[in-house]
């Protein structure tokens, strides 16, 4: 078993960099890498679903296929259909993505409405939270291009923070087999 965590950890850092390397680029120049944000991602989902099919075909006598494989496969998938379907998804992001926060403050905003019938239940909370949703779907939807930088801005300091857990727990890993 513990060559399986062995293998598995060894490509822990090269997704550590990637995720940083992408974080980097995406917060620092959204609007200088809207085209090339595509590129990046299916390039990250190639290189992701190669290690581990990889790591899963070395492990198979271990462990047989399982997960590793199914995701490798997955990630390879969602390469192809990121390279042939990418620019229209990525056109229609902010609309779909301000139309999911707006409907889902429209729901927060009922159910604190309906809540106000129970006495011992804070809904002004409920219905504060939907109205401050449904004024970021609007804004989202009324100005969707720049909300889909701020987006990427944000997805940006996801991978930062993703590449600085990855390299964190490698460096755990690799301090608590040493010594």
């Amino acid at each position: 078993m513990k060559k399986f965590f062995d293998r598995f950890h060894q490509n822990q850092i090269v997704r550590a960099v990637m995720y940083l390397l992408i974080g980097l680029l995406l917060f620092l120049k959204p609007s200088s890498l809207f085209n090339g944000v595509l590129y990046l991602i299916s390039c990250y989902f190639l290189v992701n679903g190669i290690l581990n099919l990889v790591q899963a075909l070395k492990v198979r006598k271990e462990v047989g296929l399982g997960w590793m494989f199914s995701k490798g496969i997955i990630y390879i998938f969602l390469f192809f259909f990121l390279l042939l379907f990418g620019r229209g998804i990525a056109s229609i992001l902010p609309i779909l993505f301000g139309l999911a926060i707006l409907i889902n403050g429209v729901t927060q905003l009922t159910q604190g409405l309906n809540m106000r019938q129970f006495v011992n239940v804070t809904w002004q909370w409920s219905l504060l939270y939907g109205i401050a949703q449904i004024i970021v779907g609007g804004l989202i939807l009324f100005n969707p291009f720049s909300s889909l930088l701020l987006l990427l801005r944000f997805t940006g300091v996801f991978f930062l923070v993703m590449g600085v857990s990855e390299a964190v727990q490698y460096i755990r890993y690799r301090n608590y087999y040493r010594g």
